[in-house]
């Protein structure tokens, strides 16, 4: 199922009685001026159902599994100037 936005599934008639896994991706690309020597890059998600595993560029961070759901995404993980493929998958409770 493609969507324009995020929605709460439970929002969404032939999702609100799913619990199976959900997966988002996305593709960006960051140019050299939102890196610094000293900063982080946080992916933050915002309300997360339950679980939340991060992928960046195939690599796969720690589960999220308790709010804040940030995701540090600092290079190595992130490609300076170059395609960048976040994907999200969302694993809710039964």
């Amino acid at each position: 199922m493609k969507m324009n936005e995020l929605k709460d599934w439970r929002q969404i008639p032939a999702l609100e009685h799913c619990s199976s896994r959900g997966r988002y991706e996305a593709e960006l690309i960051m140019d050299d001026s939102y890196f610094a020597a000293d900063l982080n890059l946080l992916l933050s998600l915002g309300q997360v159902g339950d679980v939340a595993i991060v992928k960046c560029n195939g690599r796969e961070l720690e589960p999220i599994l308790t709010p804040p759901y940030e995701a540090d995404i600092t290079p190595p993980y992130l490609r300076i100037g170059g395609e960048n493929t976040l994907e999200i998958e969302v694993i809710p409770p039964l």
